[in-house]
């Protein structure tokens, strides 16, 4: 660990420790004690986010542990198919580009289902792509939702569940439509947020699919 990143991470620790942010703390201890650690890293960035750092607080860990965003992208994701609650592994892939996230989330088995947009108050749409592993008898699982800001397409977005119940369902230009429910659902966003549950209505509305988008979205960059 160089000399910057290790007074870097004590100095963390202290400020942390002075606002009772005690995961922060515990996060940042392990990896000065394993700084080559890639599950230490991710899960300081996770928590992190957990507690509200914004992007000019996280910003620096993500240049300094995302050498190669393959393979941080594909940790993160592996850790997520069998983790009902790993959160930091849902919060370390924001600020990821999104190709590269869906390439590797692909790699690990998972498909591309629906692809659909949403709308934020003064900033670019967000498009979603849904992906699971399993989907039989309307069942998706585990669910991975990875959501994009179109115009710089960085990960903004990103869910986790175990697995979704479909009430109804059917496909629209590829993708699929639907309602239902979900369980152990995880979910981070920039510039901030951070939500957990144990159930909650799931809906992929037809007025939100996106065009064409599906089974593959099209990403400006090589993914």
């Amino acid at each position: 660990m160089s000399d910057k990143l290790f007074n870097k991470l004590n100095k963390l620790r202290l400020n942390a420790q002075k606002k009772g942010h005690f995961v922060v703390d515990a996060a940042a201890s392990c990896l000065t004690e394993n700084p080559e650690s890639l599950d230490y890293q991710i899960n300081l960035v996770g928590s992190l986010h957990e507690t509200g750092a914004l992007r000019n607080s996280l910003s620096p860990y993500w240049m300094e542990f995302r050498k190669t965003e393959e393979a941080w992208a594909n940790r993160c994701i592996t850790r997520l198919i069998s983790n009902d609650r790993d959160y930091w592994a849902v919060a370390a892939l924001l600020g990821c580009s999104a190709g590269t996230v869906v390439l590797e989330a692909q790699r690990l088995a998972f498909v591309v289902v629906s692809v659909r947009s949403y709308e934020r108050y003064d900033l670019p749409v967000v498009h979603v792509a849904t992906m699971a592993i399993s989907r039989a008898d309307r069942i998706l699982s585990p669910l991975l939702e990875i959501g994009w800001d179109i115009k710089s397409e960085e990960l903004v977005d990103c869910v986790r569940a175990r697995a979704v119940l479909l009430d109804t369902e059917e496909v629209l230009d590829g993708s699929l439509v639907g309602e239902g429910s979900m369980t152990y659902f995880c979910r981070a966003t920039l510039p901030h947020g951070s939500w957990r549950a144990a159930s909650l209505p799931f809906s992929i509305p037809a007025a939100a699919v996106v065009s064409g988008a599906s089974p593959n979205p099209k990403f400006k960059r090589d993914a």
